[in-house]
């Protein structure tokens, strides 16, 4: 995730000049492909940066740009606070438990006691109970 202004806007300049250099060699039956792999390559890149207020989440993303056919067979949908929010499930486990993920952090939340129980039971859910990821509230105040 790149949380720095000024270093997101090279590589976007860079894609930016890297097709319009290119554009005019494009034949114009090609120009769809062109176009949608401009697109996907902006939006791929778009999506890994983050304003610097957020750098303390250390957020990971996985982004799958474009979506072909095959793919939207797998799609799922969840309502979210300003309607429905397409996505797919990645598992976080291989078959035997292992896990990637380390520590989960809790954010801000009156009620941490309760937080930290439901992430505990969830891991419980997924197997994931002795994968010895460590549960902690962000220590950020409310207000």
């Amino acid at each position: 995730m790149n949380y720095d202004r000024d270093d997101q806007l090279i590589p976007m300049k860079e894609i930016v000049i890297d097709f319009l250099s290119r554009s005019a060699e494009v034949p114009r039956e090609h120009l769809v492909a062109w176009s949608t792999e401009f697109g996907s390559r902006l939006v791929t890149y778009g999506l890994s940066c983050k304003s610097e207020g957020f750098r303390e989440e250390k957020e990971w993303r996985i982004v799958k740009a474009f979506p072909r056919d095959e793919w939207m067979m797998q799609v799922e949908f969840r309502s979210g606070r300003w309607g429905l929010i397409p996505y797919y499930k990645i598992p976080v486990a291989n078959p035997e438990g292992a896990t990637a993920i380390r520590e989960i952090v809790i954010g801000p939340t009156r009620f941490g006691d309760d937080a930290v129980r439901a992430v505990q039971m969830l891991l419980k859910a997924r197997g994931l109970e002795e994968a010895g990821i460590e549960i902690r509230e962000s220590g950020i105040p409310i207000r």
